[in-house]
């Protein structure tokens, strides 16, 4: 009886607007029930009035304790796919807001909101492949902007290895771009290389060769590969992987800036006659 009460008491709160004391009721509520259905639609209701109230860090918090029943009921899956809805338009609204603002530095909140629901969407929501790939790709253009490129790398390899046919050819231009900047970002710490190529280093080479597969005859295709062969060169055992790569890209592109330097490389490689 009292937790019927209860409901009913939030509900009326949440219908004259006093939300603060409608999440009040619903927190009391869950402290006293949580065991069934019943508690896991008063938990998403505290959801929804966090994010009604753009309190993003205690419905973030909250969706992380969240387990996603299996259920018949009628009333739950409604729950569950209004849920699912809500944590999809936060990622994209919170994203779409830093997009159209110019102060970058002033609206990076947004882009953090954005990071958050979007993972926890792909990770607790997405059943379906197409969907899947495509959170993956705002994802990696938030892990872009947030300064990590590796973690961007990564979603796009994964949209590769998914072959989708929609969304591949994209990510495999941008997942040579995220980790040309991951290698720029190692460098630039000063991290010193090993004696063999790094799996980073391997990523990258494995990224240039599938993009020459998807658009042969491009710049990006071809700077790619020219990298690929001066990654390669810098380790005595890969250094005829690396003749071969550097002599193919100027015999393919001879009159390009690539193949220019690609020969030069080719050179500098070759054994003294």
């Amino acid at each position: 009886k009292l937790i019927k009460v209860l409901e009913k008491l939030g509900k009326e709160y949440e219908r004259t607007g006093q939300t603060d004391k409608a999440k009040q009721v619903y927190d009391v509520l869950l402290r006293f029930h949580k065991s069934d259905e019943s508690s896991f639609r008063v938990a998403v209701k505290l959801v929804d009035l966090d994010l009604m109230k753009q309190d993003f860090d205690s419905a973030y918090n909250r969706l992380q304790k969240l387990e996603i029943p299996k259920t018949k009921d009628v009333d739950t899956q409604l729950a569950i796919s209004n849920l699912k809805k809500q944590v999809r338009i936060t990622a994209i609204n919170n994203h779409e807001r830093y997009r159209k603002m110019d102060d970058k530095k002033e609206v990076i909140r947004y882009l953090h909101v954005a990071d958050q629901f979007y993972a926890t969407y792909l990770n607790k929501y997405v059943t379906e492949k197409a969907e899947r790939n495509e959170i993956r790709m705002y994802l990696a253009e938030v892990k872009r902007e947030l300064g990590n490129p590796g973690m961007a790398a990564q979603l796009y390899k994964a949209i590769i290895q998914d072959q989708d046919e929609k969304y591949s050819k994209e990510a495999a231009q941008l997942w040579v771009g995220s980790l040309a900047a991951e290698l720029k970002k190692k460098s630039d710490s000063g991290e010193k290389p090993g004696s063999s190529p790094s799996d980073l280093e391997k990523d990258f080479v494995d990224a240039s060769d599938l993009l020459e597969r998807s658009i042969p005859n491009s710049t990006e295709s071809k700077e790619s590969r020219l990298r690929s062969a001066q990654i390669l060169a810098a380790y005595p055992n890969e250094k005829p992987n690396a003749i071969t790569r550097a002599s193919k890209l100027a015999k393919d592109a001879p009159q390009t800036q690539q193949g220019v330097l690609a020969a030069r490389l080719w050179l500098q490689l070759s054994p003294e006659k």
